[in-house]
């Protein structure tokens, strides 16, 4: 065990299941505190309860601005600083762009886009003042290729890009970093809703180099290093755990 995360605190988005409750959990370990915000309330606490004292369950809706202002009031109260911001929280519909209307590309892009926006906003303050930060936005293999069949996510994430780039000189000023982090085919229930053998997450076939889905907990461990002094000088970077996905090249009759 190490103890990199020691006298830190991260705030954590959908960390109630998958990359996020990994993410918690080795930040926990590795000596840091952190604050599980999720609309999934009693998930977020049980995981909390799971990780001791230096874990806070807090509600947050990612797409509205008051709850981004009182998760971190809440969390400042308890923890007296916010060190790191993940912004993982997402969701996914999967259409193509006939069966998209407005309103699912608004709902999509609010709380997969907008939501991390919001919550980079919201941690400023604390940042700046604490003159250092590390904000990591989790992007998806969608936003380096066009994901088929599902145009509001792929939108969302590749616009997480522009997020990321956008703020590194903005910021980096004030000694906070900003990166981002693309997942290919990672085990949650966010990719496989209607899953319940989570003990086979990261074992299930997938056409990659490595030939395998991945787990949270190696997500979990990319974040967790980009989160800590040991990525003191990466900022503006694009960190892709993927399996080896983006670099196969299709089967001719596909």
């Amino acid at each position: 065990m190490t103890a990199r995360h020691t006298g830190r605190v991260v705030l954590i988005t959908g960390a109630a299941h998958g990359i996020g409750a990994a993410t918690a959990a080795a930040v926990v370990r590795e000596g840091g505190s952190v604050v599980l915000g999720d609309l999934d309330v009693p998930a977020a606490q049980t995981r909390a309860g799971e990780l001791g004292e230096r874990a806070l369950a807090l509600p947050l809706d990612v797409a509205v601005a008051a709850s981004w202002d009182a998760c971190v009031a809440a969390a400042l109260n308890r923890f007296g600083r916010i060190d790191g911001l993940v912004n993982n929280a997402g969701i996914a519909t999967g259409h193509n762009l006939v069966e998209t209307d407005a309103d699912e590309m608004v709902r999509v892009l609010t709380v997969n886009t907008i939501g991390p926006f919001l919550g980079i906003k919201a941690v400023l303050g604390t940042m700046r003042a604490g003159g250092h930060g590390s904000i990591v936005n989790i992007s998806s293999c969608a936003g380096l290729g066009g994901l088929r069949s599902n145009v509001a996510y792929s939108t969302s994430k590749y616009a997480i890009r522009g997020l990321t780039q956008t703020l590194v000189h903005e910021l980096g000023g004030y000694g906070i970093r900003v990166n981002s982090v693309f997942p290919g085919y990672v085990d949650t229930p966010l990719s496989r809703p209607d899953w319940v053998e989570q003990s086979e997450a990261g074992q299930q076939p997938a056409n990659v180099a490595l030939g395998r889905t991945g787990h949270p907990r190696e997500l979990a461990e990319v974040i967790s290093f980009l989160l800590s002094e040991e990525a003191s000088y990466c900022t503006g970077s694009e960190f892709v755990a993927d399996g080896g996905l983006m670099s196969v090249v299709p089967p001719r009759d596909l």
